[in-house]
C-alpha cells in the first residue's frame, strides 16, 4: 500500500510506523505517570501495543539481541530498569526507550543492557544521566523532563482556605521531617505523612488528587537528597513537583536544576535546614502572601509541563533522529 494513502498520526507519519508500549494490566499503581505519556501519544494517533514480557526477560538476562524490524518503532516507557519491556518490544520494532529513574549507581548496568540493541534514540528524564549515556553509547541520547496531565488534578481553593497545613507525600527527608514533626503535633497542625512503610496517606489516586488540592505546603526534595544511596548525584525533577504545582500547593524543599530550567525560574521555597520549623511557622503565618507564587507556577506549568507539550517534543525528536526522510 502506498504510504501516502495510509492513515497518519503525527505530521504525516504513517500510523503503523510508531507505536507506544502499554503497561501490563497488573502493573504496580506507582507507574501511573506512564499513563499520561501513553494517553498524550494516543491523542496524536500513536496506538498502544503490548509485548510478551517473559520473552523480553529472557533476552535481557542473556544479552541476546533479537531480530529487530527496522521499519517500525515502539516508544517504551520504562519506570526504572525494565529491560524486559525494552527487549520484548524489540521483537516487533525498533524500541525507543523513554526512561525514568536512571540513577547514577546503575549507569553501568544501563549501558550493558542498551548497547546490544544499538538503538538510534534513547530518551531519559535526567540531564546528568543523559550526559553519561551519551558518552558511552555512541548514539543520540536526549533528555526530556517528566510531565503531567493538568486536567487530572484539582486547582483547589486559595492557600488560606485549605485544611491541610503540610503534606509530605511519598518518601520524606528525615532530617527536615524530624525537625518539624514535634512542633506540628504540639500545635495541632494538620501534617500528613506516611506513618509506616505500608501505610499510605491516600488509599487511591482520586484521594491523592483531592488531598493535594487541600494542602497549603507540599514538601518536595529530590531523591539525591532523601535517598542518595539509590540515586547518587542524580537530582532529577520528579512527578511530585509537577503534581504540587498542578494543585497550586506551595512547594517547600529543594528545586532540581531541571525544574528551574523547565520553568524558567525557581518555583520552590528553598528549605532552610538550619531552622526548618521557624521557616515553616513563618510561611504558615503569612500563607496568603504566597498565592501569586503558586498561581504563577500553575500558569507556567500549563505552558511547559503538560504531557501534550512533552510528547510533541518527543515526536519531533523521533521524526528528526529516527525516521528516514
Amino acid at each position: 500500500m502506498d504510504e501516502s494513502a495510509m492513515p497518519t498520526n503525527f505530521r504525516g507519519i504513517p500510523a503503523d510506523r510508531v507505536r507506544v508500549l502499554a503497561p501490563s494490566p497488573t502493573a504496580h499503581p506507582s507507574i501511573y505517570p506512564v499513563d499520561g505519556l501513553i494517553h498524550a501519544l494516543g491523542d496524536l494517533g500513536i496506538a498502544p501495543v503490548r509485548v510478551r514480557e517473559t520473552i523480553g526477560r529472557v533476552l535481557a538476562k542473556t544479552g541476546i539481541r533479537p531480530p529487530i524490524p527496522r521499519n517500525r518503532y515502539t516508544v517504551v516507557p520504562m519506570m526504572g530498569a525494565r529491560f524486559d519491556l525494552l527487549y520484548g518490544a524489540a521483537m516487533s520494532g525498533t524500541p525507543i526507550p523513554f526512561a525514568w529513574d536512571v540513577w547514577e549507581p546503575n549507569w553501568a548496568h544501563w549501558v550493558r543492557r542498551l548497547l546490544p540493541l544499538r538503538l538510534p534514540l534513547v530518551v531519559v528524564t535526567s540531564a546528568m544521566s543523559a550526559d553519561y549515556l551519551r558518552s558511552r553509547l555512541g548514539t543520540t541520547v536526549e533528555c526530556l523532563p517528566e510531565a503531567t496531565t493538568l486536567s487530572h488534578y484539582q486547582r483547589g481553593g486559595s492557600l488560606g482556605e485549605r485544611g491541610v497545613d503540610i503534606l509530605e507525600l511519598g518518601r520524606r527527608y528525615s532530617v527536615w521531617h524530624d525537625a518539624v514533626v514535634a512542633e506540628t503535633s504540639r500545635r495541632g497542625l494538620v501534617h500528613l505523612y506516611q506513618q509506616g512503610p505500608d501505610q499510605l496517606i491516600f488509599p487511591s489516586q482520586s484521594d491523592m488528587v483531592a488531598g493535594l488540592s487541600r494542602a497549603k505546603i507540599s514538601v518536595c526534595f529530590p531523591s539525591s537528597i532523601t535517598h542518595p544511596e539509590r540515586s547518587g548525584r542524580v537530582a532529577t525533577m520528579t512527578h511530585r513537583y509537577l503534581e504540587s504545582m498542578a494543585s497550586r500547593c506551595l512547594m517547600v524543599g529543594t528545586a532540581p536544576v531541571e525544574l528551574v530550567e523547565l520553568m524558567g525560574y525557581n518555583p520552590v521555597v528553598e528549605a532552610d535546614l538550619s531552622r526548618p520549623w521557624d521557616q515553616i511557622a513563618e510561611i504558615l503565618a503569612t500563607i496568603e502572601s504566597y498565592q501569586p507564587q503558586v498561581d504563577e507556577a500553575y500558569d507556567r506549568l500549563r505552558t511547559v509541563g503538560d504531557w501534550s507539550v512533552r510528547v510533541a517534543g518527543l515526536m519531533h525528536r523521533i521524526e528528526d533522529v529516527v525516521l528516514p526522510r
